[in-house]
């Protein structure tokens, strides 16, 4: 079973892991976290910053209680963007579009006012596929940190 909760301090190791992962910032936007202490201060301003919402996504079995990805929002008014990165371990089991929906659900039931929008590489087709998926339309291209970016609106 696939359930989803907000992050907190504690899983500072498992998203400073996830983040420094090649693949994952091989995919990102933004560069991988520089060192722990950067990335402490970059995840203790997120969890206090009221733009900003994080879920884990977890896997929860008889056998496994394990956190598998993250999903992050970040807000600026009514637009709302998403990212989303999953632990090379457990891609290909459809974790991320359970996570995503459920974090989706829950989002939305807190800012129900807005669009969520997700920049996505053009060359990450699991990305693509995902917010196909999910019923994210695509909106066109952009620009953002200096990459060009598919722009997918829900």
């Amino acid at each position: 079973m696939i359930g989803v909760r907000k992050a907190s301090a504690e899983d500072e190791e498992f998203l400073y892991r996830i983040r420094s992962q090649p693949s994952v910032s091989e995919m990102s936007l933004s560069a991988p976290p520089e060192s722990r202490e950067k990335h402490h201060r970059w995840l203790n301003n997120k969890l206090h910053d009221p733009n900003c919402a994080i879920y884990i996504i977890k896997l929860i079995t008889p056998d496994i209680n394990d956190c598998v990805g993250y999903i992050r929002f970040d807000s600026m008014q009514l637009n709302h963007v998403v990212s989303v990165a999953v632990d090379e371990k457990y891609r290909g089991y459809g974790y991320a579009f359970d996570g995503m929906y459920a974090a989706i659900t829950d989002f939305l039931h807190k800012h129900f006012k807005g669009r969520i929008r997700a920049y996505i590489k053009p060359d990450n087709k699991a990305s693509i596929k995902l917010f196909k998926k999910l019923a994210f339309k695509k909106y066109g291209k952009d620009t953002v940190e200096g990459q060009e970016v598919l722009v997918y609106v829900f």
